[in-house]
């Protein structure tokens, strides 16, 4: 195995170190709190959509989205915990965002994604 490949491996591990639970996550406060005048739905799509193209070597992430009873949470689950959430709630005619992340490190092009979609 070529020096690359080792530290591209390394360094996606190393993305997601540390995770929590929805609870826990959402017991700080969210690092992101955005607006939109798309729906819920809209963003969340777009969110998980953008989120799994995100994979290592051409592989897809394994993202959760589901339904909520005032719109919709997406999340990455590693190692059954949860890295990074997005609560996606409707809003009069838009949305809000928030998201709440772990000790997760180089989260960027992730947050630079929910950012998008708004």
């Amino acid at each position: 195995m070529n020096t690359k490949c080792i530290f591209a491996i390394t360094l996606s591990s190393s993305i997601l170190l540390g995770c929590a639970t929805p609870a826990e996550l959402r017991q700080q406060a969210p690092l992101l709190n955005l607006k939109s005048s798309k729906t819920s739905k809209a963003v969340a799509v777009c969110v998980s959509d953008k989120w799994e193209g995100m994979g290592t070597f051409g592989g897809a992430i394994n993202v959760n989205m589901r339904l909520t009873k005032t719109g919709y949470v997406v999340s990455l689950p590693i190692n059954g915990q949860t890295g990074m959430l997005v609560d996606i709630d409707d809003a009069g005619t838009g949305s809000t965002t928030k998201y709440y992340k772990g000790l997760v490190l180089l989260e960027g092009s992730f947050v630079d994604a929910i950012k998008s979609c708004q």
